[in-house]
């Protein structure tokens, strides 16, 4: 198995595009692939220590400038400059916190959050390369992926395992801001151990696109929750469900919830063939180009693109 992310002078992520291709294994080799060429460029070795694994892994900086930076399982931060190979610098998450699951950089590139296994998040300040703060989230639940909210400086959009949500924390108080949640509230164990939220990209303080364990694709309207719907998805669930918001403990709250009216009602015309992701979606970029697209990835090895 094995994690990638997009290089070149273009931008920082797969978001904006690049013209490398920078290939870890979970072991620590790292491969650094031309996209025009189809050729390796360079290969090093990460000083991984025996028995932990590569997690996940991000840029920083532009151009000639960029270094990688890969999280592992046993709580380290590893930054590496992709011109020399060598290491920038290493950082160690508390051991107490559990093993590392999920990690994201903030667009200005000014702070690291990792998530872990014991469902505990830790902001790193990169500029001094400290913790800023560290705290569990309500749930306790495993970290299944960590964003940034964009627009939101200080916060953070989080999924865990077990539960149909993603919270959005303030990272300067380590309280829960927002919740968009959909299906049952209640989860049986069985359900609960294939449920959770496993990609988040967010596209404006108001707008977030979400995929996990249901195979959909979700959009979400903030500020205008009755525009949220499921942009792809079982044929079943398509213009089937009403977003209301509430707030519940200082938290703004917007649930999707099946519309019993339309549920009842049935689907005319033929059948035809599902565009819909059929694993748990992994994860979303958003492609700016002559024509802005969305692509999503699933465990599946599918990767679509859409319009």
């Amino acid at each position: 198995p094995f994690i990638c992310c997009f290089l070149g002078s273009s931008g920082i992520n797969a978001e904006y595009g690049g013209d490398r291709v920078a290939v870890v294994t979970r072991e620590g080799s790292l491969h650094e692939v031309g996209v025009k060429e189809l050729k390796v460029c360079a290969a090093q070795t990460l000083d991984i220590e025996s028995g932990d694994v590569v997690v996940d892994m991000n840029t920083l900086g532009t151009g000639e400038q960029q270094n990688l930076v890969v999280s592992t399982s046993n709580g380290h931060i590893v930054c590496v400059d992709m011109r020399s190979g060598s290491f920038v610098f290493k950082l160690t998450n508390k051991p107490q916190h559990g093993p590392v699951s999920a990690m994201c950089t903030d667009r200005h590139e000014h702070w690291i959050c990792l998530g872990t296994r014991y469902g505990w998040l830790t902001c790193w300040d990169l500029r001094f390369h400290l913790p800023i703060l560290s705290w569990q989230h309500d749930k306790t639940a495993p970290v299944l992926c960590v964003s940034p909210s964009l627009g939101c400086g200080s916060n953070v959009n989080v999924g865990v395992q077990g539960y149909n949500e993603v919270g959005t924390w303030n990272m300067e108080s380590g309280c829960k801001e927002r919740s968009l949640c959909y299906g049952p509230t209640e989860l049986s164990e069985s359900e609960q151990s294939i449920a959770g939220v496993y990609s988040i990209l967010s596209l404006s303080p108001d707008l977030t696109v979400t995929g996990g364990a249901d195979n959909c694709v979700r959009l979400w309207n903030a500020r205008h929750e009755t525009t949220s719907s499921v942009l792809s998805g079982p044929r079943e669930l398509l213009g089937r469900q009403v977003y209301r918001k509430s707030v519940i403990q200082d938290v703004e709250v917007i649930h999707a919830e099946e519309d019993v009216e339309l549920s009842h009602s049935e689907i005319k015309g033929p059948v035809q063939p599902s565009p819909a992701h059929h694993h748990t979606i992994t994860d979303f970029a958003f492609v700016k180009s002559t024509q802005p697209c969305l692509v999503s990835v699933d465990m599946g090895g599918m990767m679509k693109i859409w319009k």
